[in-house]
């Protein structure tokens, strides 16, 4: 009996080892250098996909080296004009106004308004500079359009909504009191609810009663996704998803090309971690067709916001710093992004210092059978069915803060 124990553990091991081996064979096959490779994008994504998705993890330099040559190219082979971004409608306006009059100084001041958070980098400005730079060549100038929810606070929310009722001669003293506070509370929240309902009765121009319905709707989302902290990223991207839907109708856009850059979770195609995330509203909801590149880190260092750092951390590092350069991103793991034999695939084949692209979906993938980089995902899913492209991103530097590293 012990023998015949023995001989089916060393089968088992066997059979996996060749599983392995084949995965591992097939990265080597479709691996390309992401740095030196003429064309990220292929004809077929060009021309087939409505949507192109990129996730990152937040605070790593080279993810913007990613991001800047993919934006590059789309410019240079599509004629798009709109970034989809992880910015709620206000902020993405005021970058657009900084772009399209080419004010840098605009951009950081922009910029400055997050400080302390993973937006606040050199690379995030350099990354609007080139932005910039791309439209001197271009008739239909690049612009953002910002989706989220005000993640960041209803206050400038509400200071718009407050500016558009004085527009018109109007005041009101509870939507006053959001100018102080992060998040409405119920009573504030209600009182919201029936500013929208009442709408309809407005005789505001089309434009200002658009923003105005847009943004009393935002501050609800806000507060509906505040009430648990298992609620947020299930309220954010469901939420993420109407906003669209309002934008893209009231500017007319369905036609339009996109591309988009946002953490890893919200450009998955399907469900995970119980939460339905953006890329799968856009997949399920919206008739489009999506393609999804998700980036990977290994042996890489972030910066990390203070605030983010437990209390009894800071025993042992400075209090002043803004940010701290952590590894606790490193591999993926705090993300579970991926289970640890899938990512011990992509760590093994990818190159020391670099940034390299796996097409999952060729011919003969394991990638578009098995669920071997998604975890948490739904059952009789696959990694295909959430992502098509790897790109793996080895011994990266933090991004850079903006300014002085120091509060």
């Amino acid at each position: 009996m012990k023998h015949l124990t023995l001989i089916v553990l060393c089968s088992c091991f066997v059979a996996l080892s060749q599983a392995q081996d084949t995965i591992v064979d097939y990265l080597q096959k479709v691996q390309v250098d992401y740095r030196t490779q003429e064309h990220i994008f292929s004809d077929s994504v060009l021309t087939n996909y409505d949507i192109v998705l990129f996730g990152e993890s937040h605070g790593f330099k080279d993810t913007h080296e990613v991001k800047s040559k993919a934006l590059q190219e789309y410019a240079e082979r599509t004629d798009f004009s709109w970034i989809l971004g992880e910015c709620d409608l206000l902020y993405s306006r005021m970058m657009n106004e900084y772009i399209l009059n080419e004010d840098t100084l605009g951009i950081k001041k922009v910029l400055d308004t997050s400080k302390g958070t993973f937006n606040w980098t050199r690379q995030h400005y350099e990354f609007y500079k080139q932005i910039i730079d791309l439209n001197k060549n271009r008739k239909n100038k690049i612009k953002f359009l910002g989706i989220d929810i005000p993640v960041s606070g209803s206050d400038s929310t509400a200071s718009r909504i407050i500016g558009i009722m004085q527009k018109y001669g109007e005041a009101d003293a509870i939507m006053d009191s959001l100018l102080y506070v992060f998040n409405a509370n119920d009573e504030q929240a209600n009182h919201v609810k029936q500013l929208l309902d009442n709408a309809g009765n407005k005789t505001y121009d089309a434009e200002d009663l658009f923003e105005y319905n847009y943004l009393l709707k935002n501050i609800l989302y806000l507060h509906e996704a505040n009430k648990g902290d298992d609620l947020f990223d299930q309220v954010r991207d469901s939420c993420m998803f109407l906003n669209y839907q309002m934008l893209v109708k009231h500017l007319s856009l369905e036609d339009e090309k996109m591309i988009g850059f946002f953490g890893s979770f919200h450009v998955f195609h399907e469900e995970s971690n119980n939460i339905r995330n953006f890329g799968s509203w856009l997949c399920n909801m919206a008739d489009k067709k999506i393609y999804s590149y998700n980036m990977f880190y290994f042996k890489s260092r972030c910066i990390f916001p203070e605030y983010f750092i437990p209390p009894f951390l800071k025993i042992f590092r400075s209090k002043k710093k803004l940010y701290y350069k952590m590894t606790l991103f490193n591999d993926n793991r705090t993300l579970a992004l991926g289970y640890k034999p899938g990512m011990d695939n992509l760590k093994k084949v990818a190159p020391r210092k670099s940034i390299t692209m796996y097409d999952l979906t060729a011919k003969e993938s394991p990638y578009k059978s098995k669920s071997l980089l998604v975890f948490n995902g739904m059952e009789n899913y696959h990694t295909t069915d959430y992502f098509q492209t790897a790109i793996v991103i080895k011994n990266s530097k933090p991004a850079e803060p903006l300014g002085r590293n120091r509060q």
